[in-house]
């Protein structure tokens, strides 16, 4: 998707890559918006069977993330599940420019209408339903959404194929090293919160 939606693509299409990034961006925190508030409702809805205090909120989300080592350590048959689709990138000559956009960052924000490769998607959305609020939940998602739209950032300024190749290989050579950022943030909010809640009573 970086590749179709670099300024090289988009002035192929005769559009301004500027614009479609505020489009794709605004797509994006939208989608984690909704995930956020759709989860944080759940919860909300929960509160009156299952009003859960500060801790066992903290303690829930240390036993997720706990979860979430385990899955992206463990075997392959213990990987947890997604969906197996990517963006139609069939959308790129079909729709207008605001259009596919929107709709390409509305699923990578939504974070689970597409291929899922870290569980960290997961405890965003985790954290969304213990808050037990829509309003938190949707601003944990806006946030979420936000930072997964301003991935499209690395292609700025590619003029060439040459480049753009450049800056694909730069992201395949930095993908484990991300991937074990992402697992070590998981391991740290699992050891730390539970800290905390021991510390805290």
């Amino acid at each position: 998707m970086l590749a179709s939606m670099s300024p090289l693509g988009e002035r192929a299409r005769g559009g301004r890559w500027g614009a479609t990034v505020t489009w794709f961006t605004l797509g994006s925190a939208l989608g984690g918006a909704g995930i956020g508030a759709l989860a944080g409702g759940i919860g909300e809805a929960l509160r009156p069977v299952l009003d859960l205090t500060p801790n066992a909120r903290l303690a829930a989300f240390a036993a997720a993330a706990g979860l979430g080592i385990v899955l992206e350590l463990g075997p392959r048959r213990l990987s947890y599940p997604t969906v197996h689709r990517q963006v139609n990138e069939d959308w790129l000559q079909r729709y207008r420019r605001w259009v596919y956009a929107v709709g390409f960052g509305l699923q990578l924000g939504f974070g689970v209408a597409t291929i899922v490769t870290t569980f960290a998607v997961y405890l965003v959305v985790v954290a969304a339903a213990l808050s037990q609020s829509v309003a938190i939940g949707a601003s944990l998602g806006l946030a979420f959404g936000l930072l997964r739209g301003l991935t499209i950032l690395p292609v700025a300024g590619i003029h060439s194929p040459m480049e753009l190749a450049r800056v694909d290989g730069r992201l395949d050579r930095l993908d484990l090293l991300s991937r074990r950022l992402a697992i070590g943030l998981q391991a740290a909010l699992g050891g730390i919160l539970p800290v905390l809640i021991l510390v805290a009573n």
